[in-house]
């Protein structure tokens, strides 16, 4: 930590990406060793995503790529629930991602990649996992570097317990 200088992205680098419905919620769930792809997560996840549709309009940032070990989780075909994937570009991706999420109201997905930086933007992020075994250093780093630079609430959500509370 006494090498790092905790600062939150420039404000032009994360203007939103235009076009989207107002008040929406940037979701982006991807297998990995933190959320397992098994049939119950994805009963779960599916659950928790038409919940949030049922609230607020809702961006996917899943793009159906398999570059490494991790895989998008789909949800076609709930209402209120957008894809972004056909209009996606590998050269482009991260860009797209990036301002989806700064012009959105939550974030909501796996914990990791995009989670970590949605606070930094201002936006309020929960954190999605079911084996928090490889998290325990990246929260630590991470919570530090929001208390540093005020960042949006992040918050972590265990999906067993979810499925406890909701079976």
């Amino acid at each position: 930590f006494r090498h790092a200088d905790f600062r939150p992205p420039a404000a032009s680098v994360v203007a939103p990406h235009p076009g989207l419905p107002a008040g929406y919620a940037a979701v982006k769930f991807y297998s990995g060793p933190a959320l397992p792809d098994t049939a119950a997560n994805r009963e779960t996840l599916v659950r928790l995503v038409e919940r949030l549709a049922a609230r607020m309009p809702v961006v996917m940032l899943d793009t159906a790529w398999s570059v490494d070990e991790h895989a998008d989780y789909a949800f076609d075909g709930i209402r209120g629930v957008t894809t972004l994937r056909p209009s996606l570009d590998p050269r482009t991706n991260l860009d797209v991602q990036t301002r989806v999420i700064a012009g959105s109201r939550l974030f909501l997905g796996t914990c990791g990649g995009l989670a970590w930086l949605a606070p930094l933007m201002g936006v309020e992020t929960l954190a999605v996992y079911e084996d928090d075994r490889y998290l325990t250093p990246h929260t630590y780093a991470a919570r530090h570097a929001y208390r540093r630079t005020g960042a949006a609430r992040f918050s972590l959500l265990s999906v067993a317990a979810l499925r406890s509370v909701t079976v």
